[in-house]
């Protein structure tokens, strides 16, 4: 039980500023590798352990230092992340999803989120705003944290039974990676 309360604080949440060394040994400060995309924060235990993300999402591996790969001497990440193995981090610095299992199903999911992320910019964003809070458009409400309120298929059935949005063109998938993204708000 401590483990899911731990991964809801995360979700949402702002990741506090930390800096990791590159693999090169520059200093980057976390701000500044998600101001070019979002990203996906990984300890890992070994230098095998992975996460596969889409080219529109940064991989950020702190590994052993035998590794060769990110570095976090400060251990900031390691205790921000605690019990999860991985997250991912939108361009704000904002927990979308947490990994706490098998790192290939969140890799997928990762996946998922950047379509999703890519369908909310063209067709949601105008009214929901880039965080999904704005509510200025009649009949708007937010999208934010909607994802600790109800499930994905919760959220397709609820935004078609609105009659505010047609999603007609969005294919099943499509429409689940929209699901996923909006989830995450």
């Amino acid at each position: 039980m401590g483990l899911l309360l731990f991964v809801a604080g995360l979700l949402g949440s702002t990741a506090p500023e930390f800096s990791l060394f590159t693999p090169d040994g520059r200093m980057w400060r976390l701000a500044d590798a998600l101001r070019e995309k979002p990203a996906v924060l990984l300890h890992a235990g070994d230098c095998k352990e992975t996460v596969t993300v889409p080219d529109s999402v940064r991989l950020l591996a702190i590994r052993p230092s035998a590794c060769g790969a990110y570095r976090d001497p400060s251990g900031a990440a390691r205790r921000y992340l605690g019990q999860a193995k991985a997250v991912l981090l939108d361009r704000e610095g904002i927990v979308r999803m947490v990994a706490t299992g098998h790192l290939k199903t969140f890799s997928r999911e990762v996946a998922v989120w950047a379509r999703g992320s890519e369908i909310y910019t063209a067709q949601c964003q105008r009214c929901h705003g880039t965080d999904g809070k704005d509510t200025h458009y009649s009949g708007i409400k937010t999208l934010a944290g909607i994802g600790k309120r109800i499930t994905r298929a919760e959220i397709i059935e609820r935004t078609i039974h609105s009659g505010l949005v047609d999603l007609t063109s969005l294919d099943a998938e499509a429409r689940r990676a929209l699901a996923a993204y909006v989830a995450g708000l």
